[in-house]
């Protein structure tokens, strides 16, 4: 069995043009999860509202006060705070903050970081379209029952 593998801060991959940086490609674990650093300046919004319907995600706080935004509401969690989307749950993030950056880790099931360069190398509506049906994801206001 291969020992650890570990990253150093300011080390990992940046998806292009501007983050996330990806800490442990799902590779590394057999497509079990996918690990990713993330910042949101103040001010700053993550994906539109959306419904994974293959993998769960999870969401720690390192820095600032990020704001979860569900079907459900919106609840705001700070630093060393932990969140747990399971699939199927309508979600995004975003940084109320006018003043501080956001900093979190975001654990995915299996192949996220596959699915967010794919869909960022999507050049039209079509090609986006194709990216989130193969990774069953679904905007908000297109999503299944």
């Amino acid at each position: 069995m291969p020992g650890p593998i570990v990253v150093e801060p300011g080390e990992g991959e940046v998806v292009p043009p501007f983050g996330p940086v990806i800490k442990a490609p799902s590779e590394l674990s057999g497509g079990a999860f996918t690990v990713l650093e993330s910042l949101l300046m103040p001010g700053e919004s993550g994906p539109p509202m959306h419904v994974h319907r293959s993998h769960d995600e999870s969401f720690y706080v390192l820095e600032g006060t990020v704001t979860v935004v569900t079907t459900d509401g919106e609840r705001a969690v700070g630093v060393g705070g932990f969140v747990f989307v399971p699939r199927g749950t309508a979600h995004t993030v975003t940084n109320r903050s006018e003043d501080d950056a956001v900093r979190y880790v975001a654990i995915a099931s299996g192949g996220l970081e596959r699915f967010i360069a794919e869909l960022r190398e999507a050049d039209d509506a079509e090609a986006r379209r194709a990216v989130l049906e193969r990774y069953d994801t679904e905007p908000v206001g297109h999503a299944r029952d």
